[in-house]
């Protein structure tokens, strides 16, 4: 009888895992491993900027744009809910590392307007939770998530 007990009790446990919708892949979002979706957003009060940085699908960094020279755009604008017009981009990715890094930054361009007042925020979400929120503001800002 208690074996039988122990059986059935141990047969609930293994459906509830398989079928509560937690997947091995978002069981820890400190810790994210293959499977996982990560996202960046990148938010900037201009829509010119000096650069992104972030670690991609394998964990290696990739950086926009790949010439020093140049510059990233955004096109995505949004009203924030301080009146103030903001330029967005993200990069959402499902991960295929089994020790994934997860970092970037944004850094304002300089040269914008030559006001000195960027303001930069980086943000990280490992399966729709936000793990990491940085903002930088001034001349020469630069946001690390």
């Amino acid at each position: 009888m208690l074996k039988r007990v122990l059986v059935t009790l141990a047969s609930t446990v293994v459906a509830l895992g398989l079928f509560s919708g937690v997947s091995p892949a978002s069981a820890d979002v400190e810790f994210p491993t293959s499977g996982d979706v990560i996202k960046y957003v990148f938010v900037s009060n201009k829509p010119i900027n000096d650069s992104i940085y972030w670690y991609d699908a394998y964990g290696d960094g990739q950086s926009f744009p790949e010439d020093p020279s140049q510059r990233v755009r955004f096109n995505n604008t949004f009203v924030g809910t301080d009146g103030h017009t903001y330029w967005s981009t993200s990069r959402t990715f499902t991960s295929r590392s089994t020790y994934q890094l997860v970092g970037g930054y944004i850094s304002a361009d300089y040269e914008n307007d030559g006001s000195g007042n960027n303001y930069v925020r980086c943000s990280t979400f490992v399966n729709g939770v936000q793990t990491s929120f940085e903002y930088a503001e001034g001349r020469y800002a630069t946001a690390y998530c």
